[in-house]
């Protein structure tokens, strides 16, 4: 019997060459996901993901969806010492064994076959970390842009504002020739200062190749009078899908 399995993944991607496999890319999260519900299953597994981060940039709520048409309990001796009550346990606490320590799985759900992660999503959150004090993020260095100076927050909400609702979002992305639609709708865009950062909340029902990134540097360009043309990525984390 073939089961659907949902499972909810954080990670820190400043290790890792984005999300997706790329050719011979095996240092990449779904890569590495593959590679360890391969050797849990014992035949390749398939995993498909809600977003597809680059390299450099981090999730807390990413979503993904694999499919097992058997289960085969290799390594079941290893967890003698866990009280696992269903197959969903076992994989959790499996995934959670083998994986890197920058990635974790937070949760597994067993979910109907049509399930799928990408196709089924409605809308995702995306927060960007601007650190704005002069002392440098010793500890946070790779989960913010080190922009170090104050920033004119209601000017970037004046251009923010352009950007709410549903528009042609083509120039807001690397990729220049996209044959699908390049249309997408931004629900909201949120700003919270803290003493020592501003932090971007970004929720639309899909966001095109670099285009946060890209939407942070034309606020910078506009309000900041510094020529971004891409933010960088370590501060940008996906944060949930929504379904």
């Amino acid at each position: 019997m073939i089961n659907n399995y949902k499972i909810v993944v954080a990670y820190d991607g400043s290790s890792f060459a984005g999300w997706q496999k790329q050719g011979n890319t095996e240092n990449t999260v779904q890569g590495k996901l593959e590679n360890t519900l391969t050797r849990m299953a014992g035949y390749p597994v398939d995993v498909n993901g809600a977003g597809r981060t680059d390299a450099g940039v981090h999730a807390s709520g990413q979503v993904a969806n694999f499919k097992l048409d058997r289960f085969l309990r290799q390594d079941s001796s290893l967890f003698e010492k866990v009280l696992i009550h269903s197959e969903e346990d076992y994989i959790l606490n499996y995934l959670n064994k083998f994986l890197p320590e920058r990635i974790a799985v937070l949760s597994v759900e067993k979910v109907d076959n049509r399930f799928h992660s990408q196709l089924n999503a409605k809308s995702k959150i995306y927060t960007y970390r601007i650190w704005t004090s002069p002392v440098h993020p010793v500890f946070d260095r790779d989960y913010v842009f080190n922009w170090g100076q104050s920033i004119n927050v209601e000017a970037m909400k004046a251009v923010a504002d352009k950007y709410i609702g549903t528009h042609d979002f083509l120039e807001m992305s690397s990729l220049k020739h996209n044959k699908k639609s390049t249309e997408r709708t931004i629900y909201s865009i949120d700003f919270v200062e803290t003493p020592n950062e501003l932090q971007i909340t970004f929720h639309g029902d899909g966001f095109l190749y670099n285009m946060i990134r890209i939407m942070v540097a034309k606020m910078f360009s506009e309000t900041c009078e510094f020529n971004l043309k891409m933010a960088p990525p370590q501060g940008l984390i996906l944060k949930e899908v929504l379904y």
